[in-house]
């Protein structure tokens, strides 16, 4: 069996992370190593960590807080394994699902999970569309070998958080990365009990002006990701209307249903962006787009970088 990388980047995650590295534990597959990334921690995470597991990991602390971007680029790049295992500080693996992970992967360069919610609601993948391909991050194996052929151009760091994991797997299929979905793999994340998403809103929001300038022009309508037009404009109307998308996809919202049904959902209030009304939400919305104007310098470089590396001249227009 191959050597395993673990690398899991944490921020203050005492509450959650001894679960996560209890259920690696019970997988019984051995690892070459456990990397915690720490991106700054202010509770007790680090002593509580350097307690219990002081012989079976290895802390990487940043400097600063950099997000979830960077953490996982410090892990990938310190990572010694031939296969490198990315799994968030609040997921937990079922019982045998690392086992079904590598029995799946074969010569693919990437392996995930089914992956679901606490509540049993579906997070990933949510359609035939979703198994084919992985666009989100909670939990994945990546092999060496599909590592080096992204170059060290791993997560982009402009994008922190939110959406840095969509723009990451839309680079892996673009030079050529396969990836297979692991069904019988089955990974649980937390549900983040925090009512309000304002943060979430105004960086998805940012983030989804960056990709569109950076992927406009590749073949990727097979993708329902975040950097296409019509899913800009549904997170600007769930702006509009104070919808939280995000949580109501946890309680069960499917995008799957009729315009009818999306519509009802707008205005029904169930979930909300936040309770201070309409105009903070124009004002995250004005702030996102000023934000992205600082940034977007570093979109239309990275772009130039991703189309001089592309492997297959026909995904780009």
């Amino acid at each position: 069996m191959k050597n395993i990388s673990i690398i899991i980047p944490c921020f203050n995650a005492r509450s959650t992370i001894e679960r996560t590295i209890e259920s690696l534990c019970a997988q019984k597959i051995p690892f070459k190593e456990v990397l915690i990334i720490d991106d700054c921690s202010t509770d007790d995470t680090i002593v509580f960590l350097k307690n219990k597991y002081k012989n079976q990991i290895r802390i990487l602390k940043n400097k600063k807080n950099s997000g979830a971007a960077f953490s996982r680029n410090v892990g990938m790049r310190a990572a010694k394994g031939d296969l490198v295992l990315l799994i968030d500080s609040d997921v937990v693996m079922e019982k045998n699902a690392l086992r079904n992970m590598l029995q799946t992967l074969e010569k693919n360069q990437i392996v995930f999970p089914s992956m679901i919610y606490e509540n049993g609601g579906v997070m990933y993948p949510n359609n035939l569309s979703d198994e084919k391909y992985l666009l989100i991050s909670p939990c994945f194996i990546i092999t060496q070998e599909g590592l080096s052929r992204l170059n060290n151009n791993f997560f982009d760091e402009n994008l922190n958080i939110y959406c840095e994991d969509t723009d990451f797997f839309l680079r892996c299929f673009i030079v050529g990365l396969t990836c297979v979905f692991a069904k019988e793999a089955v990974i649980v994340h937390k549900t983040n009990k925090k009512k309000f998403r304002e943060d979430r809103y105004f960086l998805e929001l940012r983030n989804s002006f960056y990709g569109f300038i950076k992927f406009y022009g590749f073949k990727l309508q097979a993708f329902d990701h975040a950097f296409r037009i019509r899913n800009i404009i549904q997170l600007l109307a769930c702006g509009f209307f104070n919808f939280n998308l995000f949580d109501a996809q946890i309680n069960g919202y499917d995008k799957s249903k009729s315009l009818f049904y999306k519509i009802k959902k707008l205005f029904s209030h169930e979930e909300k962006i936040t309770d201070k009304g309409l105009i903070f939400i124009l004002f995250l919305t004005g702030k996102a787009f000023l934000e992205f104007l600082k940034i977007s310098p570093n979109a239309f470089s990275e772009r130039k970088v991703l189309i001089s590396k592309i492997n297959n001249k026909k995904l780009f227009l």
